[in-house]
């Protein structure tokens, strides 16, 4: 799988699908069966999905179909694509569905981890990438995704969650147990080398301390 920041936010998916109070208020615009697309009027984001075969009920809700790519402007700008993808449309309208419902970001793990590897390309973003703290999704959702994760940065001061989850996965710890750093002062070193931008010279001379 292959996610792209394209544009000025660093939110795109989720607001390619929910307002702020965490309601899917996009609306279907366009049906076909190679192309679906929605508008969001919370967020004024359009997203266009691809794929075959998709078929939708009198309620436009997806029943079946196979999605090959996902896309998101808002107007003129690009803001990201998600490409590189083999999902079932309807399992993704379910994901969706869960994370409306109760803030589930399992069902969306489990498409990503399709994909024997996962790119997270920022180098086309025109705004810094910091959108992996614990109650961002892309937080939420490396507690389900197992797949190898690998990141471009763009040119701004990134923050890149995966670095650390590497780190808490080599430990076999879960992300909450790493987040409560309070009484292991010795992880929370290692999240700090890894969060915060430290020259390579210097990390590897402080995790010979550790």
């Amino acid at each position: 799988m292959h996610f792209s920041y394209l544009g000025d936010d660093q939110n795109f998916l989720r607001n390619a699908y929910f307002d702020g109070n965490g309601n899917n208020s996009a609306a279907v615009q366009s049906f076909g069966t190679t192309s679906v697309v929605l508008f969001n009027p919370a967020t004024n984001v359009t997203t266009t999905v691809a794929g075959t075969g998709f078929t939708v009920n009198a309620s436009l809700e997806i029943t079946s179909g196979t999605i090959s790519s996902i896309s998101m402007n808002r107007g003129a700008m690009d803001l990201g694509e998600i490409t590189q993808i083999n999902w079932s449309a309807v399992s993704f309208d379910a994901a969706i569905d869960a994370i409306e419902a109760s803030n589930d970001y399992g069902p969306l793990g489990t498409l990503i981890n399709q994909s024997a590897a996962v790119t997270i390309d920022a180098t086309a973003s025109l705004v810094a990438v910091q959108d992996y703290s614990s109650t961002s999704p892309w937080g939420r959702l490396t507690e389900f995704v197992t797949s190898p994760i690998t990141n471009l940065d763009s040119q701004f001061s990134d923050r890149i969650l995966p670095a650390w989850e590497t780190i808490r996965r080599s430990f076999n710890l879960r992300a909450a147990t790493l987040r409560t750093t309070s009484t292991k002062p010795q992880l929370a070193t290692i999240f700090s080398i890894f969060l915060l931008p430290v020259p390579d010279h210097m990390r590897s001379s402080i995790m010979k301390i550790l």
